[in-house]
């Protein structure tokens, strides 16, 4: 992605089957990387990749669910 376009972009996210929440590209990016971290069991990564979600856009519903999950010890 073009580095402008991910910076002004944004993207629906389904978050239940009833509920989406629209949030920046770039949000939704970290995201996705912080979960693929979890699952490669790079715990650190993930937290800091959840984190850097949640300063982008801190009303972000799954990165708070994800970070949440991750903090407790579950992994999705």
């Amino acid at each position: 992605l073009h580095s402008a376009t991910i910076e002004k972009d944004s993207i629906e996210i389904q978050i239940e089957n009833d509920y989406s929440q629209q949030v920046p590209l770039r949000a939704a990016v970290y995201n996705l990387q912080a979960f693929l971290k979890a699952r490669e069991g790079n715990l650190p990564g993930a937290k800091k990749d959840f984190e850097n979600a949640l300063r982008i856009y801190p009303d972000f519903v799954l990165a708070q669910r994800n970070l949440q999950d991750l903090m407790s010890g579950g992994r999705r």
